[in-house]
């Protein structure tokens, strides 16, 4: 009778957070979707008022709609996982040169070195490489940026370095106060650390280092 009433407690904690995770899937969907698919809208509504006038707001505006339809797919696959559905592919290191180039179209110089790497890099490393470029790009463009990752010491070293903001920056632009924290939690889930901050020059560097598995061999053809 104990096992029993110990099976259904477990049984209802996982239902319970089944639940939880639909909830979260729902309101996900329902929040951000809703508005990422109202900017897309406006695109158009931009577009028509410049129509024949100014080319240079077409163009921005339809890197606006590609970049929202990008990221309406990866947030697909997000709900998707929440909800226990098959969703898309998990993103990883061989994904970088999108990173470069996603930084290097908001103006900025972008140096990518990548050195011998574990067989598995974890996905985190991709995730954590993703947000402290896009703190880059809102907050530091243009500017020259070195994206770094390599195995130091037994340590996979994954790091965004960049110089102080090339132009005056009147415009703030809003963040959500998580960026960090969500770097510093997915690195620490791995049994790593993450240093973040301003460096000699005005500059700013994230660097996240977590331990290499013994005995993971090294792909030397990255």
């Amino acid at each position: 009778m104990r096992q029993q009433f110990l099976v259904a407690i477990e049984q209802r904690r996982v239902e319970e957070l089944r639940e939880q995770r639909l909830r979260i899937a729902a309101e996900l969907h329902d929040v951000v979707g809703h508005h990422l698919s109202a900017i897309s809208v406006r695109t158009y509504l931009l577009d028509e008022v410049a129509a024949g006038r100014s080319p240079e707001i077409s163009l921005a505006t339809k890197g606006i709609r590609e970049s929202i339809g990008a990221a309406l797919t990866e947030f697909g696959a997000l709900v998707a996982q929440l909800r226990g559905e098959p969703g898309a592919r998990e993103r990883g290191v061989d994904d970088l040169p999108e990173l470069v180039r996603f930084a290097e179209d908001a103006g900025n110089e972008v140096e990518l070195r990548v050195g011998e790497l574990p067989q598995d890099v974890p996905p985190e490393i991709y995730w954590v490489l993703r947000e402290a470029l896009t703190n880059v790009v809102k907050h530091s463009s243009p500017t020259r940026v070195l994206l770094r990752l390599e195995v130091v010491g037994g340590e996979l070293l994954a790091a965004v370095s960049n110089e102080r903001c090339r132009a005056d920056r009147p415009r703030r632009f809003p963040g959500s106060g998580f960026g960090v924290r969500g770097m510093r939690e997915r690195v620490r889930r791995l049994g790593g650390r993450l240093e973040a901050g301003q460096v000699a020059g005005g500059g700013y560097r994230v660097l996240a280092a977590v331990p290499v598995g013994a005995g993971v061999p090294l792909d030397r053809t990255a």
